[in-house]
């Protein structure tokens, strides 16, 4: 059985988010949620260790980020500082 390496409890989510990354804006879906980061899918053309800026719509969520993981589908981010504190 695989071990979880995680800090902090994720949550699954349907949001539409907005990734901002070098001057140019990408649209796509938090699929979910952590204190420390979030997994957006459809977010394309973005490299490992980026700066990002999320946005999420319909909640007050803007935050900045790094690219902490890129795959086909989407990426990982890593939050520049804990949502809940």
């Amino acid at each position: 059985m695989r071990q979880e390496r995680r800090e902090h409890y994720r949550v699954a989510t349907r949001l539409n988010a907005k990734v901002q990354a070098g001057g140019h804006s990408h649209e796509g879906v938090m699929e979910n949620l952590s204190a420390l980061g979030a997994f957006v899918r459809s977010v394309r053309n973005l490299e490992l260790n980026e700066e990002v800026i999320l946005t999420v719509e319909s909640t007050s969520i803007r935050e900045t980020a790094k690219v902490v993981r890129t795959t086909p589908t989407g990426v990982g981010l890593r939050f520049d500082n804990n949502l809940f504190e």
